[in-house]
């Protein structure tokens, strides 16, 4: 951890029954590209819909930016991901 890093908050929506999927191989894909642990909460007991997927992490703002652009990148979603704390 470095001095400047400080909690980061990433929100964004997937469809429900993809939920776990996201859990488990977004974070790897995370730890893998920017050395961050992170953390990912949602709503996984629906069936069908969307989910929200929230992403927390400790990082300086611009690594925050970069995993991002990163996830926005490779990744699909329901609604484009957004920095909410920063």
């Amino acid at each position: 951890m470095n001095k400047l890093d400080k909690p980061q908050t990433i929100k964004t929506t997937v469809w429900s029954e993809f939920s776990n999927l996201y859990v488990e191989q977004l974070g790897k894909a995370i730890r893998r590209k920017f050395f961050v642990d992170c953390g990912i909460e949602g709503d996984f007991t629906r069936l069908g819909g969307k989910s929200e997927l929230i992403i927390r992490f400790l990082a300086n703002d611009d690594q925050a930016t970069d995993i991002l652009e990163y996830i926005t990148r490779i990744w699909q979603f329901v609604e484009a991901p957004e920095l909410v704390s920063q």
